[in-house]
Protein backbone atom coordinates (compact mmCIF):
# COMPACT_ATOMS: atom_id res chain seq x y z
CA UNK A 1 0.00 0.00 0.00
CA UNK A 2 1.75 3.63 -0.48
CA UNK A 3 1.11 5.41 1.98
CA UNK A 4 1.87 9.39 3.11
CA UNK A 5 2.91 9.86 6.70
CA UNK A 6 1.60 13.28 7.59
CA UNK A 7 3.57 14.88 10.44
CA UNK A 8 3.85 18.97 11.01
CA UNK A 9 7.72 20.08 10.76
CA UNK A 10 8.60 21.44 14.28
CA UNK A 11 9.21 24.70 13.49
CA UNK A 12 10.07 27.79 16.07
CA UNK A 13 6.83 28.53 17.96
CA UNK A 14 5.15 30.30 20.82
CA UNK A 15 6.25 27.29 22.54
CA UNK A 16 9.85 28.18 22.55
CA UNK A 17 9.61 31.25 24.44
CA UNK A 18 7.91 29.14 26.82
CA UNK A 19 10.74 26.41 27.39
CA UNK A 20 8.40 24.14 25.81
CA UNK A 21 9.58 22.75 22.44
CA UNK A 22 10.48 19.41 23.30
CA UNK A 23 6.66 18.74 23.06
CA UNK A 24 6.56 19.74 19.20
CA UNK A 25 9.80 18.16 18.24
CA UNK A 26 9.24 14.81 19.77
CA UNK A 27 6.60 14.13 16.89
CA UNK A 28 9.76 13.08 14.78
CA UNK A 29 10.22 10.29 17.29
CA UNK A 30 6.81 8.88 16.26
CA UNK A 31 7.35 9.95 12.46
CA UNK A 32 10.82 7.67 12.63
CA UNK A 33 9.67 5.09 14.19
CA UNK A 34 6.05 4.41 12.39
CA UNK A 35 8.14 5.16 8.88
CA UNK A 36 10.46 2.62 9.57
CA UNK A 37 7.28 0.10 11.04
CA UNK A 38 5.36 0.68 7.80
CA UNK A 39 8.25 0.10 5.96
CA UNK A 40 8.72 -2.93 7.51
CA UNK A 41 5.10 -4.37 6.85
CA UNK A 42 6.19 -3.50 3.43
CA UNK A 43 4.32 -0.67 2.87
CA UNK A 44 5.79 2.14 0.41
CA UNK A 45 6.31 5.27 2.33
CA UNK A 46 6.10 8.91 1.76
CA UNK A 47 7.06 10.72 4.24
CA UNK A 48 5.34 14.61 3.97
CA UNK A 49 6.21 17.33 6.36
CA UNK A 50 3.76 19.56 6.15
CA UNK A 51 4.77 23.60 6.98
CA UNK A 52 2.46 26.55 7.79
CA UNK A 53 0.16 28.12 6.44
CA UNK A 54 -2.63 25.86 6.53
CA UNK A 55 -4.37 27.17 3.71
CA UNK A 56 -1.39 25.93 1.58
CA UNK A 57 -1.54 22.15 2.43
CA UNK A 58 -4.15 21.41 0.20
CA UNK A 59 -3.20 21.34 -3.04
CA UNK A 60 0.02 18.98 -1.03
CA UNK A 61 -2.12 16.75 0.02
CA UNK A 62 -4.85 16.40 -3.01
CA UNK A 63 -1.48 16.37 -5.42
CA UNK A 64 -0.24 13.12 -3.25
CA UNK A 65 -0.47 9.72 -4.63
CA UNK A 66 -1.27 7.30 -2.13
CA UNK A 67 -3.85 4.72 -0.90
CA UNK A 68 -4.02 6.15 2.66
CA UNK A 69 -2.83 9.19 4.95
CA UNK A 70 -0.94 8.41 8.03
CA UNK A 71 -1.71 11.31 10.10
CA UNK A 72 0.41 12.09 12.81
CA UNK A 73 -0.26 16.16 12.06
CA UNK A 74 0.23 17.63 15.76
CA UNK A 75 -0.86 21.57 14.61
CA UNK A 76 0.96 24.60 13.26
CA UNK A 77 2.51 27.65 15.01
CA UNK A 78 1.71 26.98 18.58
CA UNK A 79 -2.32 26.90 17.09
CA UNK A 80 -3.86 23.76 18.61
CA UNK A 81 -6.95 24.11 16.63
CA UNK A 82 -4.83 23.73 13.36
CA UNK A 83 -4.83 19.96 14.09
CA UNK A 84 -8.70 19.51 14.01
CA UNK A 85 -8.86 21.70 10.87
CA UNK A 86 -6.47 19.66 9.06
CA UNK A 87 -8.10 16.68 9.51
CA UNK A 88 -11.43 18.55 8.34
CA UNK A 89 -9.52 18.89 5.05
CA UNK A 90 -8.58 15.08 4.93
CA UNK A 91 -12.23 14.12 5.33
CA UNK A 92 -12.65 16.40 1.71
CA UNK A 93 -10.72 14.09 -0.14
CA UNK A 94 -11.56 10.08 -1.29
CA UNK A 95 -8.71 8.77 0.62
CA UNK A 96 -8.79 6.97 3.79
CA UNK A 97 -6.86 8.30 6.93
CA UNK A 98 -5.82 7.01 9.99
CA UNK A 99 -6.71 8.34 13.44
CA UNK A 100 -10.07 10.42 14.51
CA UNK A 101 -12.30 12.86 12.94
CA UNK A 102 -12.02 16.15 12.84
CA UNK A 103 -15.27 16.53 15.36
CA UNK A 104 -13.82 14.37 17.57
CA UNK A 105 -10.38 16.13 17.54
CA UNK A 106 -12.27 19.45 17.89
CA UNK A 107 -14.20 18.51 20.84
CA UNK A 108 -11.33 16.81 22.63
CA UNK A 109 -9.60 19.96 22.31
CA UNK A 110 -11.36 22.26 24.30
CA UNK A 111 -11.03 20.71 28.23
CA UNK A 112 -14.40 22.19 29.11
CA UNK A 113 -17.30 21.18 26.03
CA UNK A 114 -15.44 17.48 26.39
CA UNK A 115 -15.99 17.29 30.40
CA UNK A 116 -20.08 18.77 29.11
CA UNK A 117 -19.92 15.27 26.57
CA UNK A 118 -18.44 13.00 29.24
CA UNK A 119 -20.97 14.39 32.12
CA UNK A 120 -24.24 14.24 29.97
CA UNK A 121 -23.56 10.74 29.38
CA UNK A 122 -22.83 10.12 33.08
CA UNK A 123 -18.98 9.84 32.75
CA UNK A 124 -17.33 10.89 36.40
CA UNK A 125 -14.97 14.08 35.44
CA UNK A 126 -14.23 16.64 38.34
CA UNK A 127 -16.43 19.80 38.48
CA UNK A 128 -14.85 22.94 36.86
CA UNK A 129 -15.35 26.70 35.80
CA UNK A 130 -13.74 28.78 33.59
CA UNK A 131 -11.86 31.97 34.76
CA UNK A 132 -10.18 34.93 33.28
CA UNK A 133 -8.65 38.22 34.27
CA UNK A 134 -12.48 39.40 34.15
CA UNK A 135 -14.05 36.83 36.05
CA UNK A 136 -11.32 35.70 38.58
CA UNK A 137 -12.94 36.59 41.62
CA UNK A 138 -15.87 34.24 40.73
CA UNK A 139 -13.91 31.11 42.10
CA UNK A 140 -17.09 28.65 43.24
CA UNK A 141 -15.29 25.76 43.54
CA UNK A 142 -13.90 24.41 46.83
CA UNK A 143 -10.02 24.70 47.41
CA UNK A 144 -7.65 22.87 46.28
CA UNK A 145 -8.24 23.77 42.80
CA UNK A 146 -5.77 22.64 39.78
CA UNK A 147 -5.69 25.53 36.84
CA UNK A 148 -4.76 23.94 33.15
CA UNK A 149 -4.90 25.91 29.61
CA UNK A 150 -8.67 25.44 28.04
CA UNK A 151 -7.14 24.05 25.03
CA UNK A 152 -3.60 22.54 25.38
CA UNK A 153 -2.65 19.09 25.25
CA UNK A 154 0.90 17.42 26.13
CA UNK A 155 0.84 18.75 29.66
CA UNK A 156 1.80 22.50 28.33
CA UNK A 157 1.44 25.15 31.13
CA UNK A 158 1.03 22.33 34.20
CA UNK A 159 3.79 23.24 36.66
CA UNK A 160 4.33 22.24 40.24
CA UNK A 161 2.29 25.98 41.19
CA UNK A 162 -0.71 24.33 38.75
CA UNK A 163 -2.93 23.08 41.90
CA UNK A 164 -3.54 26.30 44.21
CA UNK A 165 -4.61 25.86 47.36
CA UNK A 166 -5.65 29.57 48.87
CA UNK A 167 -7.81 32.41 46.38
CA UNK A 168 -4.81 34.57 45.65
CA UNK A 169 -3.04 31.13 44.37
CA UNK A 170 -5.69 30.43 42.11
CA UNK A 171 -6.08 34.22 41.10
CA UNK A 172 -1.99 34.28 40.17
CA UNK A 173 -2.02 30.84 38.30
CA UNK A 174 -5.53 32.19 36.05
CA UNK A 175 -3.69 35.12 35.39
CA UNK A 176 -0.05 33.33 34.07
CA UNK A 177 -2.23 30.57 32.45
CA UNK A 178 -3.87 33.46 30.45
CA UNK A 179 -1.29 35.64 29.67
CA UNK A 180 0.64 32.27 27.82
CA UNK A 181 -2.07 30.53 26.55
CA UNK A 182 -5.06 32.47 26.12
CA UNK A 183 -8.25 32.28 28.24
CA UNK A 184 -10.42 31.59 29.65
CA UNK A 185 -8.67 29.35 31.61
CA UNK A 186 -10.34 25.67 33.35
CA UNK A 187 -9.84 25.66 36.84
CA UNK A 188 -11.47 22.29 38.33
CA UNK A 189 -11.58 20.39 41.34
CA UNK A 190 -8.05 18.72 42.04
CA UNK A 191 -8.33 15.23 42.62
CA UNK A 192 -5.20 14.01 45.04
CA UNK A 193 -5.53 10.01 44.10
CA UNK A 194 -3.92 7.52 41.78
CA UNK A 195 -3.61 8.81 38.30
CA UNK A 196 -4.28 6.42 35.28
CA UNK A 197 -4.28 6.38 31.70
CA UNK A 198 -6.03 3.62 29.70
CA UNK A 199 -5.10 3.44 25.81
CA UNK A 200 -8.34 2.44 23.43
CA UNK A 201 -8.07 0.74 19.94
CA UNK A 202 -10.86 -0.25 17.84
CA UNK A 203 -13.26 2.50 16.59
CA UNK A 204 -16.93 1.10 16.40
CA UNK A 205 -15.48 -2.24 17.80
CA UNK A 206 -13.18 -0.59 20.77
CA UNK A 207 -10.92 -2.84 23.39
CA UNK A 208 -8.88 -1.22 25.85
CA UNK A 209 -5.59 -2.28 26.32
CA UNK A 210 -3.33 -2.69 28.96
CA UNK A 211 -3.68 -0.32 31.73
CA UNK A 212 -0.74 2.13 33.03
CA UNK A 213 -0.49 3.73 36.50
CA UNK A 214 1.65 6.99 36.95
CA UNK A 215 3.72 6.53 40.03
CA UNK A 216 5.16 9.22 41.96
CA UNK A 217 7.99 9.09 44.20
CA UNK A 218 7.42 9.81 48.02
CA UNK A 219 10.82 12.46 47.67
CA UNK A 220 8.65 14.50 45.18
CA UNK A 221 6.73 16.82 47.11
CA UNK A 222 3.33 17.10 47.51
CA UNK A 223 0.84 17.74 44.92
CA UNK A 224 2.05 15.27 42.61
CA UNK A 225 1.31 16.21 39.36
CA UNK A 226 2.23 15.09 35.47
CA UNK A 227 3.91 18.59 34.92
CA UNK A 228 5.72 20.02 31.79
CA UNK A 229 8.83 18.87 33.36
CA UNK A 230 7.60 15.43 34.52
CA UNK A 231 6.35 14.30 30.74
CA UNK A 232 9.58 16.23 28.91
CA UNK A 233 12.89 16.55 30.76
CA UNK A 234 14.30 13.46 31.20
CA UNK A 235 17.13 14.90 33.60
CA UNK A 236 14.48 16.96 35.76
CA UNK A 237 13.87 15.63 39.31
CA UNK A 238 9.63 15.53 38.01
CA UNK A 239 10.42 13.40 35.43
CA UNK A 240 12.58 10.57 37.99
CA UNK A 241 10.24 10.81 40.25
CA UNK A 242 6.87 10.22 37.94
CA UNK A 243 7.07 6.93 36.51
CA UNK A 244 4.40 4.88 34.44
CA UNK A 245 4.27 1.40 35.82
CA UNK A 246 2.18 -0.62 33.07
CA UNK A 247 0.23 -2.89 33.46
CA UNK A 248 -0.84 -1.34 36.64
CA UNK A 249 -1.46 -3.41 39.45
CA UNK A 250 -4.92 -2.71 40.18
CA UNK A 251 -8.00 -4.89 41.70
CA UNK A 252 -10.15 -6.45 39.63
CA UNK A 253 -13.01 -3.88 40.30
CA UNK A 254 -10.90 -0.87 40.43
CA UNK A 255 -9.15 -2.39 36.54
CA UNK A 256 -12.91 -2.97 35.38
CA UNK A 257 -13.98 0.53 36.84
CA UNK A 258 -11.48 2.44 34.88
CA UNK A 259 -11.99 0.20 31.64
CA UNK A 260 -16.11 0.60 31.46
CA UNK A 261 -15.19 4.37 31.94
CA UNK A 262 -12.56 4.55 29.32
CA UNK A 263 -14.97 3.06 26.67
CA UNK A 264 -17.87 5.22 27.50
CA UNK A 265 -15.53 7.77 27.31
CA UNK A 266 -14.47 7.07 23.86
CA UNK A 267 -18.36 6.39 22.62
CA UNK A 268 -19.29 9.75 23.93
CA UNK A 269 -16.52 11.93 22.68
CA UNK A 270 -17.13 9.99 18.69
CA UNK A 271 -15.22 6.64 18.84
CA UNK A 272 -11.88 7.25 17.66
CA UNK A 273 -9.93 4.52 16.25
CA UNK A 274 -7.43 4.52 19.01
CA UNK A 275 -7.19 6.90 21.95
CA UNK A 276 -5.42 7.56 25.42
CA UNK A 277 -8.05 8.28 28.70
CA UNK A 278 -6.39 9.60 31.04
CA UNK A 279 -7.97 9.42 34.56
CA UNK A 280 -7.37 10.08 38.47
CA UNK A 281 -8.71 9.19 41.95
CA UNK A 282 -10.63 11.17 44.79
CA UNK A 283 -9.85 10.85 48.21
CA UNK A 284 -12.25 7.82 48.03
CA UNK A 285 -10.19 5.82 44.93
CA UNK A 286 -13.19 6.65 42.88
CA UNK A 287 -11.86 7.46 39.07
CA UNK A 288 -12.70 10.71 37.67
CA UNK A 289 -11.63 11.32 33.72
CA UNK A 290 -9.16 13.94 33.08
CA UNK A 291 -8.84 14.29 29.64
CA UNK A 292 -9.79 12.03 26.65
CA UNK A 293 -6.73 12.28 23.70
CA UNK A 294 -7.60 11.02 20.78
CA UNK A 295 -4.60 10.42 17.90
CA UNK A 296 -2.36 10.25 21.21
CA UNK A 297 1.59 9.71 21.02
CA UNK A 298 2.87 6.96 18.85
CA UNK A 299 6.35 7.06 19.80
CA UNK A 300 7.61 3.87 21.02
CA UNK A 301 8.54 4.51 24.73
CA UNK A 302 5.16 6.40 24.67
CA UNK A 303 1.90 5.05 26.63
CA UNK A 304 -0.02 3.41 23.55
CA UNK A 305 2.84 1.73 22.54
CA UNK A 306 3.68 0.40 25.70
CA UNK A 307 0.12 -0.84 26.83
CA UNK A 308 -0.19 -2.27 23.39
CA UNK A 309 2.95 -4.68 24.39
CA UNK A 310 1.53 -5.32 27.78
CA UNK A 311 -1.73 -6.76 25.86
CA UNK A 312 0.74 -8.79 23.56
CA UNK A 313 0.65 -6.50 20.37
CA UNK A 314 4.15 -5.72 19.10
CA UNK A 315 4.96 -2.15 17.38
CA UNK A 316 4.30 -3.44 14.23
CA UNK A 317 1.43 -4.76 14.92
CA UNK A 318 0.15 -1.69 16.74
CA UNK A 319 0.91 0.48 13.63
CA UNK A 320 -1.07 -2.25 11.68
CA UNK A 321 -3.43 -2.19 13.28
CA UNK A 322 -4.30 1.40 13.14
CA UNK A 323 -3.53 1.57 8.89
CA UNK A 324 -6.53 -1.64 9.04
CA UNK A 325 -8.94 0.35 11.49
CA UNK A 326 -8.42 3.44 8.74
CA UNK A 327 -9.76 1.53 6.14
CA UNK A 328 -12.58 -0.53 7.47
CA UNK A 329 -13.83 3.11 8.75
CA UNK A 330 -13.37 4.30 5.65
CA UNK A 331 -15.33 1.93 4.19
CA UNK A 332 -18.00 2.10 6.83
CA UNK A 333 -20.84 5.03 5.47
CA UNK A 334 -22.88 6.19 8.85
CA UNK A 335 -26.58 5.52 8.67
CA UNK A 336 -28.77 8.77 9.07
CA UNK A 337 -30.96 9.20 11.76
CA UNK A 338 -34.97 10.19 11.39
CA UNK A 339 -38.02 9.91 12.85
CA UNK A 340 -40.11 6.92 11.83
CA UNK A 341 -41.93 6.63 8.53
CA UNK A 342 -45.14 5.14 7.24
CA UNK A 343 -45.04 1.95 6.38
CA UNK A 344 -41.91 0.95 8.12
CA UNK A 345 -43.75 -1.22 10.84
CA UNK A 346 -43.05 -4.87 9.43
CA UNK A 347 -39.31 -4.04 8.42
CA UNK A 348 -38.70 -2.71 12.08
CA UNK A 349 -40.82 -5.63 13.39
CA UNK A 350 -38.81 -8.57 11.44
CA UNK A 351 -35.18 -6.29 12.59
CA UNK A 352 -36.57 -7.05 16.49
CA UNK A 353 -37.59 -10.89 15.32
CA UNK A 354 -34.25 -11.26 14.05
CA UNK A 355 -31.95 -9.91 16.67
CA UNK A 356 -32.91 -13.39 18.23
CA UNK A 357 -33.50 -11.48 21.30
CA UNK A 358 -37.05 -11.23 22.00
CA UNK A 359 -40.13 -14.39 22.30
CA UNK A 360 -42.57 -14.29 19.85
CA UNK A 361 -44.97 -12.38 22.65
CA UNK A 362 -42.92 -9.47 22.59
CA UNK A 363 -42.34 -9.21 19.47
CA UNK A 364 -46.06 -8.96 18.76
CA UNK A 365 -45.81 -6.11 21.65
CA UNK A 366 -43.19 -4.24 19.58
CA UNK A 367 -45.69 -4.67 16.23
CA UNK A 368 -48.27 -3.12 19.08
CA UNK A 369 -46.25 -0.20 20.59
CA UNK A 370 -44.61 0.72 16.70
CA UNK A 371 -48.43 0.73 15.07
CA UNK A 372 -49.40 3.04 17.60
CA UNK A 373 -46.58 5.17 17.03
CA UNK A 374 -47.14 4.66 12.89
CA UNK A 375 -51.28 5.59 13.29
CA UNK A 376 -50.83 8.44 16.16
CA UNK A 377 -47.20 10.11 16.41
CA UNK A 378 -45.62 11.25 19.78
CA UNK A 379 -49.31 11.37 20.88
CA UNK A 380 -49.27 7.93 21.24
CA UNK A 381 -46.89 8.09 24.18
CA UNK A 382 -44.03 6.37 21.57
CA UNK A 383 -41.14 8.48 20.45
CA UNK A 384 -39.60 6.10 17.53
CA UNK A 385 -36.30 6.90 15.68
CA UNK A 386 -34.67 5.05 12.87
CA UNK A 387 -31.63 4.61 11.77
CA UNK A 388 -31.41 3.96 7.57
CA UNK A 389 -29.15 3.64 4.50
CA UNK A 390 -30.00 3.49 1.14
CA UNK A 391 -31.29 -0.17 1.48
CA UNK A 392 -33.35 0.91 4.23
CA UNK A 393 -34.43 0.43 8.11
CA UNK A 394 -31.02 -0.82 9.85
CA UNK A 395 -32.64 -0.30 13.72
CA UNK A 396 -34.91 1.94 15.62
CA UNK A 397 -35.29 3.00 19.52
CA UNK A 398 -38.47 3.18 20.90
CA UNK A 399 -38.99 5.93 24.23
CA UNK A 400 -41.53 7.62 25.73
CA UNK A 401 -42.54 9.28 28.94
CA UNK A 402 -43.18 7.29 31.57
CA UNK A 403 -46.72 7.72 33.29
CA UNK A 404 -47.23 9.53 36.51
CA UNK A 405 -43.96 10.44 36.75
CA UNK A 406 -42.28 13.94 36.22
CA UNK A 407 -39.35 13.62 33.98
CA UNK A 408 -38.73 10.01 33.88
CA UNK A 409 -38.95 8.60 30.65
CA UNK A 410 -38.70 4.89 29.30
CA UNK A 411 -36.61 3.21 26.84
CA UNK A 412 -38.59 0.37 25.64
CA UNK A 413 -37.46 -0.63 22.53
CA UNK A 414 -33.72 -0.80 20.94
CA UNK A 415 -33.04 -3.46 18.22
CA UNK A 416 -30.35 -3.01 15.56
CA UNK A 417 -30.37 -5.51 12.04
CA UNK A 418 -28.47 -8.24 12.94
CA UNK A 419 -25.96 -7.99 9.98
CA UNK A 420 -24.92 -4.36 10.88
CA UNK A 421 -24.19 -5.05 14.28
CA UNK A 422 -20.94 -4.05 15.84
CA UNK A 423 -20.79 -0.49 13.97
CA UNK A 424 -21.83 1.92 16.71
CA UNK A 425 -25.59 2.31 15.14
CA UNK A 426 -26.89 1.30 18.47
CA UNK A 427 -25.35 3.29 19.99
CA UNK A 428 -26.24 6.30 18.17
CA UNK A 429 -29.69 5.40 18.33
CA UNK A 430 -29.64 5.91 22.08
CA UNK A 431 -27.48 8.92 22.27
CA UNK A 432 -30.10 10.86 19.96
CA UNK A 433 -32.69 9.39 22.16
CA UNK A 434 -31.04 11.09 25.08
CA UNK A 435 -30.72 14.40 23.09
CA UNK A 436 -34.59 13.94 22.41
CA UNK A 437 -34.92 13.46 25.90
CA UNK A 438 -33.14 16.21 27.12
CA UNK A 439 -35.21 18.47 24.67
CA UNK A 440 -38.13 17.47 26.77
CA UNK A 441 -36.97 18.30 29.70
CA UNK A 442 -36.38 15.18 30.78
CA UNK A 443 -34.31 14.38 34.20
CA UNK A 444 -34.07 10.36 33.85
CA UNK A 445 -34.04 7.58 31.32
CA UNK A 446 -34.91 4.26 32.53
CA UNK A 447 -34.90 0.77 30.37
CA UNK A 448 -35.11 -3.09 31.37
CA UNK A 449 -33.19 -5.91 30.40
CA UNK A 450 -32.76 -9.87 31.76
CA UNK A 451 -30.65 -11.57 34.00
CA UNK A 452 -29.76 -14.09 31.67
CA UNK A 453 -26.21 -14.86 30.13
CA UNK A 454 -27.46 -14.48 26.23
CA UNK A 455 -28.64 -10.56 27.85
CA UNK A 456 -24.80 -10.10 29.57
CA UNK A 457 -23.52 -8.27 26.17
CA UNK A 458 -26.48 -6.04 26.82
CA UNK A 459 -25.86 -5.27 29.75
CA UNK A 460 -22.18 -4.29 29.40
CA UNK A 461 -23.47 -2.19 26.30
CA UNK A 462 -25.66 -0.10 28.56
CA UNK A 463 -23.88 -0.22 31.54
CA UNK A 464 -20.94 1.48 28.44
CA UNK A 465 -23.18 4.39 27.91
CA UNK A 466 -23.16 5.14 31.87
CA UNK A 467 -26.63 3.76 32.48
CA UNK A 468 -25.90 2.08 36.48
CA UNK A 469 -28.22 -0.90 37.85
CA UNK A 470 -30.72 0.30 39.96
CA UNK A 471 -33.14 -2.10 40.67
CA UNK A 472 -32.96 -6.09 40.41
CA UNK A 473 -36.41 -8.43 40.57
CA UNK A 474 -35.77 -11.99 41.89
CA UNK A 475 -37.17 -14.57 39.15
CA UNK A 476 -39.52 -11.76 37.49
CA UNK A 477 -39.91 -13.03 33.97
CA UNK A 478 -39.34 -16.97 35.27
CA UNK A 479 -37.58 -19.05 38.18
CA UNK A 480 -34.04 -17.87 37.28
CA UNK A 481 -34.38 -14.87 35.52
CA UNK A 482 -34.68 -11.83 36.85
CA UNK A 483 -35.70 -7.94 35.77
CA UNK A 484 -32.78 -5.77 35.73
CA UNK A 485 -33.63 -2.27 35.65
CA UNK A 486 -30.80 0.29 34.91
CA UNK A 487 -31.53 4.13 34.88
CA UNK A 488 -29.30 7.34 33.85
CA UNK A 489 -29.97 11.14 35.10
CA UNK A 490 -30.03 13.28 32.10
CA UNK A 491 -27.86 16.56 31.77
CA UNK A 492 -26.85 16.61 35.62
CA UNK A 493 -23.19 17.54 35.65
CA UNK A 494 -20.89 14.86 37.13
CA UNK A 495 -24.41 13.31 38.31
CA UNK A 496 -25.21 9.26 39.50
CA UNK A 497 -28.07 7.26 39.78
CA UNK A 498 -27.91 5.44 43.08
CA UNK A 499 -29.41 2.26 43.80
CA UNK A 500 -31.60 1.96 46.86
Amino acid sequence: MRIALLYNEPLPSRYDTLGEADAVSSVMDAVDAVGAALKALGHQVATTGLVPPLSETEKQLRTAECDLFFNLFEGFDGAPDTEWRLARKLESLAVPFTGASAATLKLCQDKARCKDRLAADGIPTAPYQLLDSENIGDLSLGLPVIVKPLREDASHGLNAQSVAWQPEDVAAQVLRVEEAYGGPVLVERYLPGREFNVSVLGGLVSKTLSTTEITYSKELPEPRILTYRAKWSPDDREYIASMPVCPAQVSDSLGDRLKEITLASCAAVGLPSYARVDLRCDDLGAPYVLEVNPNPDLSPDAGLAMQARAAGLDYGGLVQSIVELAIMNDRITQPTLREMEAGEVDVLVRITKDTGFFRPDEVEVAREVLSAAEAHGENSGYHVRVATDVDGPLGYVCYGPTPMTKGTWDIYWLAVDRNVQKRGIGSRLMRLAEDQIRLKKGRMAVLETSSQEMYEPTQRFYRSLGYQEVCRISDFYDTGDDKITFAKLMGAVNSSVRPP
